[in-house]
């Protein structure tokens, strides 16, 4: 039982630092530590372009994939 705790933890915490780094991905970007005035931007993707399609739904697809694998497949 253990085990399978640790694949839901460590499931939660890979998929809460893809979030973050979609959202980095953005032009408005993240503030990793929010007292600080830093904002990370990586401005790869765009909303409403083909691109930024693109990139959303590889997010979504592996999203999906680990969840799948988490919670359906893993015993």
């Amino acid at each position: 039982m253990m085990g399978k705790s640790h694949l839901v933890i460590s499931t939660g915490v890979t998929l809460s630092v893809m979030n973050l780094l979609a959202d980095s991905l953005t032009q408005r970007g993240i503030t990793p530590l929010p007292p600080i005035p830093f904002k990370l931007r990586l401005k790869l993707m765009s909303t409403g372009t083909k691109k930024g399609d693109a990139v959303e739904n590889l997010c979504i697809v592996f999203t999906l994939v680990l969840v799948i694998y988490a919670f359906v497949l893993t015993p």
